[in-house]
């Protein structure tokens, strides 16, 4: 008897875990075994989902939960990797719905058709408060017809693939490509990990029958928030498919190099076309300070773009100086919670890099800061502009 393994990584899901539970003990097969990781959660989480282990055991389903410090879910996802023993495995959110027979048609769909290794069943979408249907994804290959998943999933944008959470994978198959049973611990994207390497080498199926419901959850976030969060996860699906593509076994050089080049393009055009130049020089320069955490940083320019960026972004870093500007009204006040010094206390104050965040005049900024660190003897500090 084949056993089906479902991998859960959650974090802070006591909104929404009862019901999803629920239609995991729903289920129809008898031999499944169930992994719960709890990524650092703070709310009622670990005591809801504790509370649900005698129901997997009556059943005589194996029930495993890990606790961890909050790390994302692909790190949670990993956890569970390295102890999940099932033929087969499906990694699904605690805020979705599998139907009573998700787990029995996905492994049979595989078992009748080896030369795939993951499937797709059709997918409905609802609304997260009411339940109410929204629309169905499906995917329909005309006979004779090439599938182009593995394009198409790389766009920042596609209504042509199903959503990513409700895969079912060929363990052996997975092995193959991840023989340490580790994917990229991505910060907030795991799904391309288990998708691109068979994508890529067609062996991806599409069961014609609705099997899973995908919540659509509201965004609430606050517009400065929200471009913040966007514009990161932007980057990130970047970093995550030029990485992936590593572990693509037997994929041509040429061929990396070219979608590679492809991701790129495809993503600086989106973002490009998405948002301003300033909501992109807020999110690289707050990207470029949370990885700069041990220079002595000072910025130059009290300047309107750096008096809204220290408004509406938080540092976590404690290595910032200060604000060097040579308006004479904002020595000795401050800008946030970062004094503003003159110039003459550059040599004093000693940073390892000067960012200059003045705008419009950029080139001016740098000429100036050269001089003085050369009539300073500052050979050493670094002189880095927001673009």
């Amino acid at each position: 008897m084949k056993k089906i393994t479902i991998i859960t990584p959650c974090k802070n899901g006591e909104k929404h875990l009862d019901y999803y539970i629920e239609s995991v003990l729903s289920q129809t097969v008898k031999n499944l075994e169930y992994i719960f990781v709890n990524d650092g959660s703070t709310d009622k989480t670990e005591e809801i989902i504790l509370s649900y282990k005698p129901k997997f055991e009556e059943k005589g389903w194996s029930f495993n939960y890990i606790k961890q410090e909050s790390k994302g879910q692909a790190a949670a996802i990993n956890k569970a990797l390295k102890i999940m023993t099932g033929d087969y495995f499906s990694c699904i959110d605690s805020d979705d719905i599998i139907m009573p027979t998700f787990c029995e048609e996905m492994s049979n769909f595989l078992d009748e058709n080896p030369q795939f290794s993951i499937v797709f069943p059709d997918t409905e979408y609802i609304e997260e408060k009411t339940f109410k249907h929204i629309n169905y994804v499906s995917r329909v290959l005309l006979e004779g017809m090439v599938d182009n998943f593995f394009d198409e999933m790389l766009l920042p944008i596609s209504n042509k693939r199903p959503p990513y959470a409700c895969f079912m994978i060929r363990k052996v198959d997975f092995e193959k490509i991840y023989p340490d049973l580790q994917i990229y611990e991505a910060i907030n994207a795991q799904n391309p990990q288990f998708i691109m390497p068979f994508a890529y080498q067609k062996k991806v199926g599409y069961l014609r029958k609705c099997l899973f419901k995908y919540l659509a959850r509201s965004n609430s976030s606050c517009r400065v928030n929200s471009i913040e969060k966007r514009l990161a996860n932007c980057y990130n699906w970047e970093d995550v498919y030029t990485t992936v593509l590593n572990s693509i076994p037997n994929m041509p050089e040429y061929e990396k190099a070219y979608y590679y080049w492809k991701i790129k393009t495809l993503w600086q055009e989106f973002i490009n076309e998405n948002y301003s130049n300033s909501d992109k020089k807020y999110y690289q320069l707050f990207k470029y300070l949370s990885q700069e955490k041990n220079k002595k940083i000072l910025f130059w320019g009290a300047s309107l773009f750096l008096e809204k960026f220290l408004n509406d972004y938080t540092l976590a870093n404690k290595n910032i100086l200060g604000i060097i500007d040579k308006n004479p009204d904002k020595i000795g006040t401050k800008l946030g919670e970062y004094e503003i010094f003159s110039s003459d206390r550059l040599k004093e104050l000693n940073p390892d890099e000067i960012i200059i965040a003045v705008v419009k005049y950029p080139k001016e900024c740098m000429n100036t800061i050269n001089k003085l660190l050369v009539e300073e003897d500052l050979y050493h500090i670094e002189v880095r502009t927001i673009d």
